[in-house]
């Protein structure tokens, strides 16, 4: 499981957007809190902190921070 920080989103559809684009993908399943502005991620198999600010990238957002956590 991953915790990221996304900066730019300012609405329920900007989160939506983001876990769109995290929950479109084989073995990804994301959670944002719009509130807190981070995603909660878990996945199947790790996945690289580079691969998943390009994810958070593609829903055009930044990633401000990306902290593994154990489940």
């Amino acid at each position: 499981s991953y915790k990221i920080g996304i900066d730019g989103m300012s609405c329920k559809n900007c989160a939506r957007k983001v876990e769109n684009a995290f929950n479109e993908r084989e073995g990804f399943y994301a959670v944002v809190d719009l509130k807190q502005n981070d995603a909660m991620v878990r996945t199947k198999e790790p996945v690289s902190e580079t691969e998943l600010r390009r994810i958070v990238q593609s829903a055009g957002y930044g990633a401000a921070d990306v902290e593994t956590v154990r489940a």
